[in-house]
């Protein structure tokens, strides 16, 4: 009895020795429980999982396949691109020189949870031609980052932790969220991750078109020189 009425006071004591060295520590093990675990496997399994994948006619790669017949163009990627950059922020209509919006792909509507829901990935032209040729993207950012930045600024929801520790959250949601696809037989084929810094060294905004266009001649930047 004794033990319980200073339980308490245990956790208080023990919390007070956790650095944030230890805490990185614990976000990068493999046990599903922290934020950047859990929004990745939200977001795999209530979007990516859902929308991407064949059933009836209606996969992803179906989609573009359709897309580039019906307007005569060539996708740049034949996957959906997804912007994981480590501001987190990306806006509903990408910042670009070199995009263009484009007609979106093929909504497509999926019951869950009794709500008939629809399902879109937004189209970009690409207005430098690679190679001689225009190409197409289909892009978006990751929700999830956006929704983690948003709660990052609000005092109901930040935490010191979530602040000092956001690089460590980001990089665990973007190699969560890899293995996640690439071991969903399903999904394997139908996602390019991009993950990136937002600023150059001198701290001007990256293009994103820059960055596909790069993307496509193999120069991006890896995970393991962003670990660095």
């Amino acid at each position: 009895m004794l033990f319980l009425v200073h339980m308490p006071l245990y956790w208080i004591f023990s919390d007070l020795g956790q650095s944030t060295l230890s805490y990185s520590h614990w976000i990068r093990d493999s046990h599903g429980l922290d934020y950047a675990a859990g929004m990745a496997s939200n977001y795999f399994h209530g979007y990516l999982k859902l929308s991407l994948p064949e059933r009836k006619e209606d996969g992803l790669h179906h989609r573009m396949q359709l897309y580039e017949d019906q307007n005569n163009i060539t996708f740049g990627i034949n996957r959906l691109v997804i912007l994981i950059p480590d501001e987190m922020f990306v806006n509903g209509v990408l910042e670009s020189d070199l995009l263009d919006k484009a007609e979106p792909l093929e909504t497509k509507f999926i019951n869950r949870a009794g709500v008939n829901r629809p399902f879109k990935h937004a189209v970009y032209r690409l207005n430098q031609k690679v190679n001689g040729k225009t190409y197409y993207f289909a892009i978006e950012g990751a929700t999830p980052m956006l929704s983690f930045f948003d709660a990052m600024q609000s005092n109901l929801s930040a935490t010191w932790q979530m602040k000092e520790l956001k690089r460590e959250i980001w990089l665990k949601f973007y190699k969560h969220l890899k293995e996640l696809i690439t071991t969903w037989p399903e999904t394997r084929n139908l996602v390019e991750l991009i993950i990136y810094s937002s600023h150059d060294s001198n701290g001007n905004l990256i293009d994103v078109g820059e960055l596909l266009k790069a993307h496509m001649q193999n120069k991006t930047r890896t995970i393991e020189e962003l670990t660095d």
